[in-house]
């Protein structure tokens, strides 16, 4: 939470180079004002977006 451009823009090439999906808590794609990130293998990221929502009191 409440990263900064800096703190997430190599990671997310990384991670979508093997193939991965990034997003924001809410399943957006990314921009340099996003301040949430979610990262996973592609597979679990559904999963992953669902539990975080519950997490933050949030409805997806």
């Amino acid at each position: 939470m409440y990263l900064n451009p800096w703190d997430f823009c190599a990671g997310q090439l990384i991670v979508e180079e093997a193939g991965g999906t990034v997003t924001d808590y809410s399943g957006e794609r990314l921009n340099l004002h996003s301040k949430e990130i979610l990262c996973s293998n592609g597979l679990i990221h559904p999963i992953m977006k669902k539990i975080i929502a519950e997490s933050l009191g949030r409805t997806s």
